[in-house]
């Protein structure tokens, strides 16, 4: 019989009030690899909160390895031996592996043989097939290395539940391969569970034992992954139909005019037309710094990006761009709405025509029937994730520019917000708007994409066409 190693019955849990949890049932087998994915995001961090540390429910219970932890009436408040490895590292950086693993415990030993520490972490490291001899540094290690060192961390001290948080979306697709060939091995020799976050059904169905879906804090569907169909996932979320099936494909225009232009020193060149979408994977990670740095400086001189054979750090009104996490990242939070709307505008030439109170006052009017009421919020601490990110594409569509750079755009969107993403890219298509999307995964860029590039160390691999995308399995990639 299976053991459980963490259990949620019934739980409801409030929390801050933003994204509650409500009759969340959940079982995480021993040797389990769970996919979760979330149609909506609410809810996702409480649950990863709440089974990381333990807190007083508002109905339901919580056992971790058979023992209930949690309850309406008491808890601990202790955390449960539960991991999170995601994009941050969690290594204390001053440290080298080896101390990173044996002087965190609360009894560590006052004297320390450095040969036996040596060997030890060699042997710990060599069941599963890596060399590392502990003395490397956090600060050296490659994310993939980050992770599996963090993983094998976890389980040298006993934890049960490692949470994988979307590791596709910083790690390349060769490191996502590799990664899942260590955990199959841990959950297959170990009794070590892994929950893993992601919002693409294909890659959790590819790695996974287990899906499970969840909506408006519950979960609605949790099945074998061999038992899960295209047909089931279509009738679980109507409105991500799109994101399963497609967008229509953009036609491009009859006479085709290069807007944007990359080259670099090694011989590498990609043009971008006119209401054209290029998706550029970077397979490396290596690219896309270099791309973002050079749009904004002169400094680098391995590349050029010319828009309309214009350097782009010249004219910088003739081109937009949004970094990762761009809703965090790109958005003044204790400005309003409106002036969030033209903040690029007031850097134009033209900036004291947007400053004035009567045409602000215009454009709220204008955009009103687009945005809603959101469009008099004084600031953008109260606004939700979908108002963001609308506000985020709406401020494009008002540059009017040229050309976007996208930087992974469907970093850790539910699937309705994804779908929402890709009418967007679509719309600013249709106005004739050259959009460049800088990716390490694929997620569901390949929907409203004309062209995909492979690169990696900053020379192209391959180049597909809309009817060849298929093509680009025969790289490892998950194509959603």
């Amino acid at each position: 019989m299976r053991v459980e190693n963490l259990v949620l019955r019934h739980v409801c849990f409030t929390g801050n009030g933003n994204s509650p949890l409500q009759e969340l049932n959940l079982s995480i087998f021993s040797g389990d690899i769970l996919g979760l994915i979330t149609l909506d995001n609410q809810g996702l961090e409480t649950l990863i909160s709440l089974i990381m540390k333990n807190h007083i429910l508002d109905r339901g219970s919580i056992y971790y390895r058979g023992k209930e932890v949690s309850n309406s009436i008491f808890c601990n408040h202790e955390p449960n031996k539960i991991v999170l490895v995601d994009s941050s590292s969690k290594l204390i950086p001053a440290l080298n592996i080896s101390d990173n693993f044996f002087f965190i415990k609360s009894h560590c030993p006052l004297f320390v043989k450095r040969l036996k520490q040596k060997t030890q972490i060699q042997h710990i490291f060599s069941q599963y097939g890596l060399v590392f001899n502990g003395n490397e540094y956090p600060s050296t290690l490659s994310k993939l290395e980050r992770c599996e060192v963090e993983i094998i961390k976890a389980v040298t001290l006993g934890v049960k539940v490692i949470i994988l948080r979307d590791p596709s979306s910083f790690l390349a697709p060769k490191e996502v391969a590799q990664l899942h060939v260590l955990i199959k091995k841990i959950a297959k020799e170990s009794s070590v569970s892994f929950l893993y976050l992601c919002n693409h059904h294909q890659e959790i169905l590819l790695y996974c034992t287990r899906l499970a879906i969840m909506s408006y804090g519950t979960i609605v569907l949790e099945k074998n992954c061999t038992d899960v169909t295209e047909e089931m996932m279509s009738i679980v979320c109507q409105d991500a139909i799109k994101s399963m099936i497609g967008l229509p494909k953009m036609r491009l225009f009859r006479t085709p005019e290069t807007v944007v232009k990359i080259n670099n020193t090694y011989g590498t060149t990609i043009d971008v037309n006119k209401g054209e979408c290029v998706v550029v994977l970077d397979l490396d990670n290596k690219v896309i710094p270099v791309i973002k740095s050079t749009l904004f400086s002169s400094e680098n001189t391995e590349y050029s990006i010319k828009i309309y054979g214009e350097d782009a750090y010249k004219n910088r009104s003739s081109w937009s761009f949004l970094p990762l996490n761009a809703s965090v990242t790109s958005l003044c939070y204790s400005m309003s709405y409106v002036d969030n709307l033209l903040l690029k505008k007031w850097n134009s030439s033209y900036s004291n025509f947007w400053r004035k109170k009567k045409y602000r006052k215009a454009i709220a009017t204008e955009y009103r029937h687009i945005c809603g009421e959101v469009i008099d919020a004084p600031d953008l601490y109260r606004l939700t994730a979908d108002e963001l990110i609308q506000l985020l594409y709406q401020r494009i569509l008002l540059e009017k520019p040229k050309a976007v750079f996208l930087v992974q755009p469907f970093y850790r969107m539910d699937m309705y917000q994804r779908v929402k993403i890709l009418e967007y890219i679509s719309l600013l298509q249709k106005q004739g708007i050259a959009v460049v999307i800088l990716a390490i995964s694929l997620s569901d860029s390949l929907q409203v994409a004309s062209r995909l590039v492979i690169m990696q160390n900053h020379s192209i691999l391959d180049v597909f066409n809309g009817d060849e995308f298929e093509k680009a399995s025969k790289y490892g990639l998950v194509l959603k």
